[in-house]
């Protein structure tokens, strides 16, 4: 649990009290390669830190899977507009390696935001964190070249390579295999 809190803390510092509050209202689940956490229609209530292993978000489009995320070891994952708008799921967050995750619920997350005024500020931070990478990538679909948004990628996630299938990295960025593989080559050349 002592990288849960390091990143916690990193985002706002926590006083002994309120860690305790957050460490209580921990539940940890264990997910085996290509099992579900969320799924489309579900309700969600849970906040998940990935302590260790590989969440891929993805939402179903004319039938088939659109990648629209990768959470890796100690990253905070979710359905952020599902649990605000109190709504059911529009995608599925799967497992892609065994994975452990520490899960918060929404509801108890915000009745501690009331009592402790740093579980608010790392509540908002992580919400704001959500919209700002939701609108930086749907923007960057529409206006920077597939080879930008790669190189963003990677500078953003960079065991994206080593632990994502090509293939869900190109739904990622909105691109094709092949376009992909001409991202990877311009990121290589110098100049």
């Amino acid at each position: 649990m002592n990288d849960f809190f390091n990143v916690v803390n990193d985002i706002t510092p926590l006083q002994k009290e309120e860690q305790m509050a957050l460490a209580k209202a921990v539940r940890i689940r264990h997910l085996d390669l290509g099992d579900a956490w969320i799924k489309e229609g579900m309700s969600t209530h849970q906040l998940a830190f990935v302590s260790e292993g590989y969440i891929r978000k993805y939402y179903l489009r004319n039938g088939r899977e659109v990648t629209d995320g990768f959470f890796f070891d100690n990253a905070f994952a979710g359905d952020l507009p599902g649990l605000l708008a109190r709504r059911p799921a529009l995608c599925h967050l799967v497992a892609m390696e065994p994975t452990e995750l520490f899960l918060l619920s929404f509801d108890s997350l915000e009745a501690m935001a009331q009592k402790y005024r740093a579980i608010e500020r790392f509540l908002r931070s992580v919400v704001t964190q959500d919209f700002v990478q939701f609108y930086h990538r749907h923007l960057g679909l529409h206006v920077t070249p597939a080879h930008e948004r790669y190189a963003q990628l990677l500078h953003q996630q960079p065991l994206v390579t080593q632990r994502a299938e090509p293939y869900h990295i190109a739904s990622y960025l909105g691109i094709t295999l092949q376009q992909l593989s001409r991202a990877r080559g311009a990121i290589k050349k110098p100049g």
